[in-house]
């Protein structure tokens, strides 16, 4: 079985289309094509096994295109639902987070440099409003943390949602 299992792993999507078309059209050809290609016999007495053939390769055809359609939707869905997110955060900012986030509008500027062991920075950080922009940084200057062009873009066009900053 784990013989199989190894053996079913090495076979490529291309490899299966052409095993589900193959056996496809030797089981559902009319009997005339066969005999004209002389594999009517073929069929006949290989009807159970091309029958199996073409099943489970349509199947695992079938599960590469699931898999694909599911990662382009993510990769579609990913970013307007980050967007989504950003602007809900940005309704429901509190004063320090806001003044953190003004040092941005207000500069204009993309990169701001924060402590690590921020609080603030951190919950901005996990909301998706900023993000780090480097590993690299020190306890002394901080780390880079860059805001996300959405996040710029909304407050620059509402500068209400930086009203009552700490």
């Amino acid at each position: 079985m784990e013989k199989l299992l190894a053996i079913i792993k090495g076979v490529t999507p291309p490899v299966l289309i052409g095993l589900c078309m193959g056996s496809g059209l030797l089981l559902f050809l009319p009997v005339s094509y066969l005999e004209a290609l002389s594999l009517s016999s073929f069929r006949a007495d290989n009807k159970q096994s091309l029958g199996l053939v073409f099943v489970f390769s349509a199947a695992i055809i079938f599960g590469y295109a699931l898999m694909f359609v599911a990662k382009s939707w993510k990769s579609i869905i990913a970013p307007i639902y980050a967007r989504i997110s950003i602007a809900r955060k940005l309704k429901t900012l509190t004063p320090n987070e806001k003044r953190y986030l003004e040092l941005y509008i207000k500069q204009n500027e993309s990169t701001q440099y924060f402590s690590i062991e921020d609080g603030v920075a951190g919950g901005l950080h996990m909301s998706g409003v900023i993000f780090r922009s480097t590993g690299v940084g020190n306890m002394g200057d901080g780390f880079a943390f860059n805001i996300h062009p959405y996040a710029k873009k909304l407050l620059s066009r509402n500068p209400k949602l930086l009203e009552g900053a700490g």
